[in-house]
């Protein structure tokens, strides 16, 4: 038995229980054959010794069954919580990963929008610019010509007047 089980539960422990029980026997026989050479007596000291054996082995063994039980019972809560936590964690990590990359889309998406409105202002007010530059320099232009015509009018005038 390998895993999160592996120090609870033995292979080794029914044989465990076997070799309590045949020592216990064992040390029963060699204690009568000790004491008694009468085959009657010997048979009343073995059931006096084997009752008084056996009551003992079958509390050990519920004793250790239950112990057993326990632990195998603490092993399965405690394994089935990590498998929870695991789990749960890592649903939340996917569901945290999911929400912090909507977040990040969303603020690309509104950093995009405030880029495109800043270079709309920008266009319009360049273009702004354009227009009162071109009108400016009509204005000049007009000007100008009109000055320069002056000039020549008056220029030819003066030279008429001259004559």
């Amino acid at each position: 038995v390998g895993g999160p089980f592996k120090n609870i539960i033995d292979d080794d422990d029914d044989e465990k229980e076997n070799q309590i029980e045949n020592s216990g026997e064992n040390q029963v026989l060699e204690s009568l054959k000790k004491s008694t050479n009468s085959p009657r007596r010997a048979q009343k000291e073995l059931t006096k010794k084997s009752l008084q054996f056996q009551p003992k082995r079958q509390n050990q063994r519920t004793a250790h069954s239950r112990d057993r039980r326990l632990k195998i019972q603490t092993a399965i809560k405690s394994a089935t919580d990590s498998v929870n936590k695991t789990l749960n964690a890592v649903r939340k990590a996917k569901e945290e990963s999911q929400l912090e990359r909507a977040r990040q889309t969303s603020r690309v998406r509104d950093q995009w929008k405030e880029e495109k409105v800043e270079a709309k202002e920008y266009y319009s007010m360049a273009e702004k610019s354009r227009r009162e530059i071109l009108s400016l320099q009509k204005e000049l232009s007009s000007k100008f010509r009109k000055q320069k015509a002056n000039n020549n009018r008056n220029n030819m005038q003066e030279r008429l007047n001259e004559i």
